[in-house]
């Protein structure tokens, strides 16, 4: 996965994680072969479904981009909301970017 995907999906990761239920996606990836049956049991083997959801995000950013593209596709219709954080174009501001634009409000 590109470091701009990791980016997105770190930057989502709160987001992601507070609504996303695994079971609404989990099959469709595992269909898309993004995630194995090994990866599937260690998704849920966790205990609640935010620690299911970090799972999945964790062994997502490990796969290829096309898991990325997988990922955003299943969230289409169950999680309209969470798709649009995922759009590569509407990509965050930096933590730099921020201080730049507070510094030239001063």
């Amino acid at each position: 996965m590109t470091t701009e995907h990791k980016e997105i999906l770190t930057s989502n990761r709160v987001e992601i994680v507070t609504d996303l239920l695994v079971d609404d996606v989990l099959n469709f990836l595992r269909s898309k072969m993004v995630f194995d049956l090994d990866d599937t049991e260690l998704i849920r083997a966790e205990k609640t479904s935010k620690r299911q959801a970090e799972k999945l995000l964790d062994l997502l950013e490990k796969k290829s981009d096309a898991a990325f593209y997988y990922f955003r596709e299943s969230l289409s219709e169950p999680y309209p909301h969470l798709l649009e954080l995922l759009q590569e174009t509407r990509r965050p501001k930096a933590v730099s970017d921020v201080r730049d634009i507070n510094a030239r409000g001063k």
